[in-house]
C-alpha cells in the first residue's frame, strides 16, 4: 500500500483502495490467472484439487469486485447530540456537547468559552423557524454569576447537507480512524468534505461555511442519532426574564 501524508501531519490517505477501483477488474487480476482458470476448467484431470483452485480464483475475482465498490452515499440525521471540537469561527476553538434538532428549528451548543479575560460555561440556544429567523440566547455562567444574552436573526442555518452531489474520493486516516472521503464539488460553497467512519457509518469530520460566513471545521468525538428530548432547548423562565438584548 503506498500512502501520501498531508501537510497537517495528522491525515494519512492511502492511495491502495482509489488506484485499485480506477483499474479494470482485468488490470486487478493479473493475466496469468485468467490463462491458469480457462487451463483449469479446461483440464478434465484431478477434477476435485481444479475445482479448489477455480474457487480461490473465484473468490480472488469476488474480492477484487467488492473493493471497487464505493461506500453507500451518506446521509446527515436530522437530529442528534454530540461531542465535538470546532474551530475555524470567531471565537477560536471550542469544544462542546452539540444538540441538534432539524425538524423543530432548534439548536444547543454547551462549552468553555473565553470571555473577558477568564473561561466560562455557555449554554447557546438558537429556536428558529423554517424560513431562518429565530433567536439565539447565550446564557454565561461565571463562577457565581449568570448573565443572560439574546439576539434575534433573519439568516440562522443550521447544516443540512445532501450528499447526493459529493464525489466519493477514498479512504482517509484521521487520528489512526478510518474514515470515507467525500468532497463537495466546486459549484457547492457551503458545504466542503466530510469524513465518515468506515466502520460505524458516523461522521468524523465535517469541513463547512457557517450562516456567518466562517469556514468551519467540526471534529465529532461521540455521536448519538436519535431524537432529541424538547427540554434540552429550554431556558429557565427566571433566566428569561432577566435576559439582555444584544445591540
Amino acid at each position: 500500500a503506498v500512502v501520501s501524508t498531508q501537510s497537517t501531519g495528522r491525515r494519512v490517505e492511502s492511495t491502495f483502495r482509489k488506484r485499485l477501483c480506477a483499474t479494470s477488474l482485468q488490470k486487478v487480476l493479473p493475466f496469468g490467472f485468467i490463462v491458469q482458470l480457462q487451463q483449469l476448467v479446461s483440464h478434465r484431470n484431478n477434477t476435485c484439487s481444479n475445482m479448489k483452485s477455480i474457487l480461490a480464483i473465484l473468490a480472488l475475482v469476488f474480492v477484487g469486485v467488492a473493493v471497487c465498490q464505493p461506500p453507500a452515499t451518506p446521509t446527515w440525521a436530522s437530529a442528534f447530540s454530540a461531542t465535538v471540537l470546532m474551530s475555524g469561527g470567531a471565537n477560536g476553538p471550542t469544544f462542546s456537547r452539540w444538540f441538534f434538532d432539524y425538524d423543530n428549528n432548534r439548536e444547543r451548543f454547551d462549552g468553555m468559552v473565553w470571555i473577558n479575560g477568564a473561561m466560562n460555561f455557555v449554554e447557546t440556544v438558537y429556536i428558529g423557524t423554517p424560513a431562518m429567523t429565530g433567536t439565539i440566547y447565550y446564557v454565561v455562567y461565571g463562577q457565581d454569576t449568570v448573565m443572560c444574552f439574546y439576539n434575534t436573526t433573519n439568516n440562522y442555518k443550521m447544516p443540512n447537507p445532501n450528499f447526493s452531489s459529493f464525489k466519493y474520493v477514498g479512504v482517509t486516516l484521521i487520528d489512526y480512524i478510518e474514515t470515507n472521503l467525500w468532497v463537495a464539488p466546486e459549484t457547492q460553497r457551503d458545504y466542503y468534505e466530510y469524513y465518515e467512519s468506515t466502520a460505524y457509518g458516523e461522521p468524523v469530520e465535517f469541513d463547512f461555511v457557517d450562516y456567518q460566513g466562517y469556514q468551519r471545521t467540526i471534529r465529532f468525538f461521540e455521536y448519538d442519532a436519535d431524537a432529541q428530548d424538547a427540554s434540552l432547548f429550554a431556558i429557565s423562565p427566571f433566566i428569561l426574564s432577566n435576559c439582555n438584548q444584544m445591540n
